[in-house]
């Protein structure tokens, strides 16, 4: 009897043992270390994600110094500085998910943008999407690109704010180069010297069209790390554009700038602002983030071709999502 109650509990050991594994496997699965059977060449990510309450600080610790060279391979080492000073400053231990943050990066500029780049860096070297259960998508909701005022009210453009701005910019100019550049920074989610440098050299020929969905190649005219490849526009507003005889781009930009003008009107819209609201509403509209990042340039600058070609694929597909629902006519 004694011999087969020995059994019996190892027997039971023996299960617990694999049943225990099997739950670990399912919750890891959950969180997310990657794409499908892919492993982080990082010692002890697993650790770091297993039950044990996630902890921001000291993930990024563990990669503090791959990350730090990372950066310093795509932008200058003072704003690399700047982000990583941030981030072992204000950065404590206890952030185990997105909406800790909002206490915290009211602080200085330089903390959620260098959290950004930390996502970025995971996206790029490790292909992870998520951490501690939240995607990189409600993460970067957390991580405002632009403080509001100087007390670090933060501000996020409403499509109220965008339909308004737009009426207030036919009224104030009545330009259609002003006009269109607006339209192209709300359709696209591009950087305004990008949208800009579009406008002044634009080719109907290079022009690609697919249904509803309309791509123009901005490879050429982008630079460094602030590359990008294509604005991704409807199809209904791209055939209307055409090569126009620009003002200087700091003219466009106060003219997008509702407060500037004289008299300044009380509008929180500017270009930089335009593209944080285009990158919220692709994300409410449920653009995958991979494809987000490839539409308004936030991809590596050096990009394989296979994975050129299907990031433009995917992005293609996913933009027709938001084609036909942005708040101002094409």
């Amino acid at each position: 009897m004694k011999q087969i109650a020995e059994s019996l509990n190892a027997n039971i050991s023996d299960l617990l043992e694999t049943k225990i594994i099997e739950l670990i496997a399912v919750y890891e699965s959950f969180l997310g270390t990657g794409r499908e059977g892919f492993e982080p060449p990082t010692a002890g990510l697993r650790v770091r994600q297993s039950f044990v309450s996630f902890d921001l600080r000291e993930f990024y610790s563990k990669h503090e110094s791959e990350f730090r060279e990372w950066l310093y391979g795509r932008m200058s080492k003072k704003s690399a500085d700047q982000y990583l000073s941030a981030i072992k400053r204000y950065l404590p231990h206890g952030v185990s998910e997105p909406k800790d943050l909002d206490r915290l990066v009211t602080k200085t500029k330089y903390l959620p943008l260098g959290i950004r780049n930390f996502l970025n860096f995971l996206e790029d070297q490790y292909y992870m999407d998520n951490l501690g259960g939240f995607s990189f998508a409600i993460w970067r909701k957390h991580l405002p690109t632009k403080t509001g005022n100087k007390k670090g009210e933060k501000i996020f453009l409403t499509d109220k704010d965008v339909v308004k701005c737009f009426k207030l910019i036919k009224e104030k100019w009545n330009d259609e180069v002003t006009i269109n550049l607006y339209k192209l920074l709300v359709f696209s989610g591009i950087r305004l010297e990008h949208a800009y440098r579009l406008l002044e050299s634009f080719d109907k020929r290079k022009l690609i069209i697919e249904g509803k969905v309309a791509m123009y190649p901005i490879e050429e005219i982008t630079k460094g790390h602030k590359k990008g490849y294509f604005a991704f526009l409807p199809a209904e507003f791209a055939r209307k554009l055409e090569k126009y005889d620009m003002m200087k781009l700091a003219a466009y930009k106060s003219r997008l700038t509702p407060k500037q003008w004289k008299p300044p009107v009380d509008s929180p819209v500017s270009p930089i602002r335009i593209r944080a609201w285009f990158q919220n509403f692709a994300i409410e509209h449920g653009v995958k983030t991979e494809a987000l990042r490839f539409i308004v340039g936030h991809s590596p600058a050096t990009v394989g071709e296979a994975h050129y070609y299907n990031l433009k694929k995917i992005a293609k597909e996913e933009y027709k999502k938001i084609v036909d629902k942005f708040p101002i006519p094409p």
